[in-house]
């Protein structure tokens, strides 16, 4: 039993005693390596090119002229900056000729009265309700006082002597010239083109229709169940169609 243990013991020395020869070369070889990487030396990295920077112009005598021509007491140098006004605004444009009043009906609508007018004496009636327009003009509201109307956003009130068409008047008769053994006979009026013709019922107003403007049908004429009526009234004459079954 004694002979085993020291054999045991002694395997364990040389164990010990050959572990301990490793870890030294190990050792040593680790300060060997550590001491020639200290050893080795890094050559620098040369910088890069930097570009050469061109040389400044020579001073020349004719490069100093603007500042010759810029001095503080030149005649150039106005302190008064001219300053370009906008062109001013195009005038307005002249207002249009009034259209012409020809009559008024009241039928009763809620659209109002309806005002009997034309652009000038020989163009064609239409009845207009307030609100609506002929030509450039807009009818804001017509009565026995007068009417006004709205041009461009400028209203505008005249009596109904002011526009009223005196064109149909009948002019004051000249004498007749003399001519031997007694007067000249005139000649007779040239008659004017009719307007070109429209038939039948116009817009709605109420429980009649409108007359279209140059509507040249006869009274008691009947078109598509409406009757054609002329009624005679203080301010002209009311044209209208009525149903033929109203009243």
């Amino acid at each position: 039993m004694n002979r085993k243990l020291l054999l045991l013991d002694l395997v364990l020395v040389v164990v010990v005693v050959y572990a301990g020869t490793q870890f030294r070369d190990l050792y040593r070889e680790a300060k060997a390596r550590e001491a020639a990487e200290r050893s080795v030396k890094v050559k620098p990295v040369p910088p890069p090119p930097m570009p050469q920077t061109p040389a400044p112009p020579p001073v020349l005598a004719t490069t100093y002229a603007p500042i010759a021509q810029k001095l503080l007491m030149d005649k150039s140098r106005n302190p008064e900056v001219p300053i370009e006004l906008p062109p001013p605004p195009p005038p307005p444009p002249p207002m249009p000729k009034l259209p012409l009043y020809h009559g008024m009906m009241n039928l009763g609508d809620e659209e109002g009265p309806i005002a009997i007018m034309s652009l000038e004496a020989n163009k064609p009636h239409k009845a207009i309700h307030p609100g609506e327009t002929i030509g450039e003009f807009k009818l804001l509201a017509v009565s026995r006082e007068g009417i006004d109307l709205e041009w461009r956003d400028q209203k505008v009130h005249k009596t109904l002597e002011e526009v009223t068409d005196r064109s149909h008047a009948a002019p004051p008769q000249a004498e007749p010239a003399k001519v031997a053994g007694g007067y000249a006979t005139p000649p007779p009026p040239r008659p004017e083109p009719p307007p070109p013709a429209q038939y039948g019922p116009g817009a709605q107003a109420g429980d009649v229709r409108r007359c279209m403007d140059s509507d040249t049908t006869p009274a008691g004429t009947v078109v598509n169940g409406y009757r054609k009526i002329l009624r005679p009234s203080p301010f002209g004459v009311q044209c209208f169609w009525e149903s033929v079954g109203g009243r």
